[in-house]
């Protein structure tokens, strides 16, 4: 069963159901009954829905108490019958829906819906039709957080109790005036084998502390069983008793109705509570998915940046490794058009300069450059116009 075959099951139950309002729909507390919606379509058609206890339903809810069980048997006679129930055959699919037709009415009968109600105590409404024998009913702790059944049955004490058959001393203390039949009593119980049911558990008296060390000897609880004397007691060590951790449950929860305005409230502020958890949820992730494209897109352009940077060191090299232009190159200053400045008296001219964009040659003197620069040069062109 999901929220949306529920919800489907609500709109026909509307349907079919009388006219007369209010209507009061009883049923457990599973989480596709307690939806929001399902709750806004009760209470616009006037219908009251009564959740039962947690852990009650085997014997509040009459389809449990005196449907299910007939419907069962019927069942299962009618699949023994046909020879569907063996150790290598069970019943499938396509037998399953046939069958289930056939025994339907004769256990889903009025007769059987009424006696779910009335041994429910539902109408005629009696607390004394429960049958409180098959429920068990939890204690809240001091805490308030755990639960802890209470039952009839008696609980294993730390100091076991006296069985009537087994004679234990008595806090008076006796006269040498025993009668004979008491003693025969006594000597007969002590020669009676020591089993788990018939030891005597009279507690033994704290021990004393040890002069020097103050040490406290733990006790023995051979000796307290009654199982061993006091004088073997330092010999035969009982085992050390692991302590078991308490079990903590929750409380179940109790009955309540769900289509009231407080719970209605209660729905509407967790769904509330849901959808901002919901938002903040989606909220991180979009953020987290920005964030995460905003350091690729920087990774990028620093992997952009850094190739550039390698291109421009490269063309930079390969310019330094270019030799400066000769005679028979053809190549001139992008000034005067010559190999050689005008003026000078040298023949060749081996001092030459050259920018960075356009790439020409030029004389130190003709680009009035005192000394060849370590660093990028442009010449006036590019520098006016880059």
């Amino acid at each position: 069963m999901d929220g949306e075959l529920f919800l489907k099951w609500l709109h026909h139950f509307i349907r079919y159901a009388p006219e007369e309002r209010p209507i009061i729909l009883i049923m457990d507390q599973h989480e596709t009954h307690v939806s929001k919606e399902v709750i806004v379509l009760c209470r616009d058609n006037k219908i009251e829905i009564l959740c039962l206890p947690a852990h009650t339903t085997h014997v509040l809810q009459p389809l449990d108490v005196a449907v299910f069980n007939p419907l069962k048997t019927a069942f299962s006679k009618m699949a023994s019958r046909m020879g569907l129930v063996r150790g290598d055959i069970v019943v499938g699919k396509k037998q399953f829906s046939p069958l289930l037709k056939h025994v339907y009415p004769t256990a889903v009968t009025a007769e059987n819906v009424k006696a779910g109600f009335r041994k429910a105590g539902i109408f005629p409404l009696s607390r004394e039709a429960v049958d409180t024998t098959q429920v068990v009913r939890i204690l809240p702790s001091a805490e308030g957080t755990d639960a802890t059944p209470a039952t009839s049955s008696p609980t294993p004490s730390s100091t076991p109790t006296t069985p009537p058959a087994i004679a234990t001393p008595s806090s008076t203390p006796t006269t040498a005036s025993a009668t004979p039949s008491s003693a025969s009593t006594t000597s007969a119980s002590a020669s009676a084998p020591l089993t788990g049911t018939n030891i005597s558990a009279t507690p033994s008296a704290t021990p004393a502390p040890c002069p020097t060390c103050k040490w406290v000897t733990p006790k023995n609880y051979l000796v307290a069983a009654g199982i061993i004397p006091e004088s073997l007691a330092n010999v035969l060590m009982s085992p050390a008793l692991e302590k078991q951790d308490k079990v903590r449950r929750r409380l179940p929860l109790p009955a309540r109705v769900i289509t009231s305005d407080g719970y209605f409230n209660l729905v509407a502020q967790k769904e509330a509570e849901e959808k901002e958890n919901e938002d903040k949820k989606k909220k991180r992730k979009e953020d987290m998915a920005k964030k995460k494209e905003e350091r690729r897109q920087a990774q990028e352009e620093r992997r952009q940046a850094q190739e550039e940077r390698r291109q421009v060191q490269q063309a930079k090299r390969q310019r330094k490794q270019a030799p400066p232009p000769a005679e028979q190159d053809g190549e001139h200053c992008a000034i005067c058009r010559c190999l050689v400045p005008p003026g000078s008296a040298d023949d060749t001219v081996d001092e030459w300069v050259q920018c960075e964009i356009c790439q020409l040659w030029f004389h130190l003197q003709c680009a009035e450059v005192m000394e060849v620069p370590d660093t990028e040069w442009l010449c006036t062109k590019c520098c006016l116009h880059p």
